[in-house]
């Protein structure tokens, strides 16, 4: 069970680094693969609500969270740096980095407060009554954990589809070809 948690919080970690990262580089613009993370995100919204959302306070925090994460998301997509594409290169965009630095600093906030719940808190005699893997039942029953995932959604999808919208202005809409960019 051990090697399973060991696997879990690494593929957590190269999450967290890999988007950090994304906040402050040049990403390419590619409106199909922009479509395909909003898609992507909406099933997993729906996916999440429907298993961790059993009572009005879970429904409201996910749903509050995530129109304010929309709202959130069409400023960072008209604040977004977009570079043309040059001859023999593609279009870029960069998020725009206080919008994105704070939304990541929430979510590192709220897995190091949550981890250390279940670490240092009464989480483990919690979950352990509840005979449940150990910090899972915890772990799900937070609005305030809906809220910020909420939050992440529905910013994540605004941005993606104001992206969308630019990167068809620029004219990019048969994109999807490899690039250094990743």
């Amino acid at each position: 069970m051990q090697w399973i948690i060991a696997i879990v919080v690494a593929f957590v970690a190269w999450r967290l680094y890999v988007r950090v990262r994304k906040q402050f580089v040049a990403q390419p613009l590619r409106p199909r693969k922009h479509i395909r993370r909003i898609v992507l995100l909406l099933v997993s919204g729906t996916v999440l609500a429907r298993m961790f959302v059993h009572e009005a306070a879970d429904g409201w925090a996910l749903g509050g969270a995530a129109v304010l994460g929309l709202l959130l998301g069409a400023i960072g997509a008209k604040l977004a740096t977009v570079t043309p594409a040059a001859e023999g290169s593609e279009a870029t965009y960069t998020p725009n980095v206080w919008i994105g630095a704070t939304l990541t600093a929430l979510l590192l906030g709220r897995v190091a407060y949550r981890l250390g719940k279940l670490a240092f808190g009464d989480g483990i005699a919690a979950a352990q009554a509840d005979a449940l893997p150990r910090g899972v039942d915890l772990m799900q029953r937070s609005p305030w954990t809906l809220a910020l995932i909420g939050l992440l959604i529905g910013y994540n999808v605004a941005l993606q589809a104001g992206l969308v919208v630019r990167g068809r202005r620029l004219g990019t809409a048969t994109d999807d070809k490899p690039s250094a960019h990743g």
